[in-house]
């Protein structure tokens, strides 16, 4: 054992009331990022349903995900079973009360993928992110998945449906009658 160190006075437990590192640290810091944020609003799932439907109806769950009265509801609209992973595509409308929803398309990354789905964007008007900057020691041999926003929003859900159709249309290469996933959430606030 050193003499410098009595590792009978040493713990890892913290003092009483402490429940991180950090209130030991920095006690006041916490107290104010608690006065900030004030208390968290506790929600509770009220609707969560999963189904697949045709590329041709998808106008109807991004009507109900952007005319919910919900504290918060969610969208994921993913293609099924297709061929190739350049094919894959997701669609993410998150959308919180009072807020602008969140429009997001994800694929997998390659150059070709990529290219397309900037002319797509460009096509159609949209803002086309600058280059992804996957760094080169990303895990090799594993897929990256690149996020592109939709900006700017169209102003109604029809629009926004006809948007993202003639997108899965164009980037998956699907038909109307296509097959895809859908995942539909609601939350309200019980607080």
């Amino acid at each position: 054992m050193s003499k410098f160190v009595n590792y009978k006075k040493r713990g890892v437990s913290l003092p009483e009331g402490c429940k991180d590192l950090i209130d030991l640290l920095e006690p006041s810091k916490r107290e104010k990022l608690k006065e900030l944020l004030g208390p968290a609003p506790e929600i509770k799932e009220t609707r969560n349903d999963s189904f697949t439907s045709n590329l041709s109806d998808i106008a109807n769950p991004i009507r109900a995900v952007l005319d919910s009265h919900a504290f918060m509801a969610m969208l994921g609209v993913a293609t099924f079973g297709v061929a190739s992973p350049d094919q894959k595509l997701a669609l993410d409308i998150n959308r919180m009360q009072g807020e602008t929803p969140s429009v997001s398309l994800t694929f997998t990354q390659s150059p070709a993928s990529e290219k397309r789905m900037k002319e797509i964007f460009e096509s159609l008007g949209l803002h086309v992110p600058v280059a992804s900057n996957v760094p080169a020691t990303f895990l090799k041999d594993q897929p990256i998945e690149l996020i592109y926003e939709i900006q700017p929003l169209p102003g109604e859900a029809r629009a926004l449906s006809d948007l993202v159709t003639a997108i899965f249309l164009e980037f998956c290469r699907l038909v109307p009658s296509s097959q895809l996933i859908v995942h539909f959430s609601e939350y309200k606030n019980i607080t």
